[in-house]
């Protein structure tokens, strides 16, 4: 899965526009936490054989959490924006695009706190 800046993308594309690319996209804390889980996991049923209940435990659990639904907290919209090199006048454009989505995130956020 494509990853950017510790972000991973699922699936398909939500939707596209002239700006760019929008994706679902699990959160780097996600993305660390299914990674230990599944290292883990495979850790575990290396050892399985032989050993009581306690790793077969933990395995389900594993498996469990790595399967589960991601929590809202852990999700995010990632938009990976269309800025083209080879025409200045459509560059030009795109990045005052860019500009503006900038100036009214900032807005949103600055009226917030």
């Amino acid at each position: 899965m494509a990853n950017y800046d510790g972000w991973e993308v699922i699936g398909e594309p939500l939707g596209e526009g002239g700006q760019g690319i929008v994706y679902k996209a699990r959160s780097p804390m996600r993305v660390r936490q299914l990674e230990q889980k599944a290292a883990r996991t495979d850790n575990l049923l290396r050892q399985v054989v032989g050993l009581g209940r306690s790793p077969v435990t933990e395995i389900a659990t594993n498996l469990f959490d790595i399967a589960r639904p991601d929590p809202l907290d852990q999700l995010g919209a990632l938009k990976q924006f269309k800025i083209p090199n080879d025409d200045r006048e459509e560059v030009d454009k795109a990045v005052a695009r860019l500009d503006s989505e900038i100036r009214a995130l900032l807005n949103v956020i600055t009226q917030r706190y």
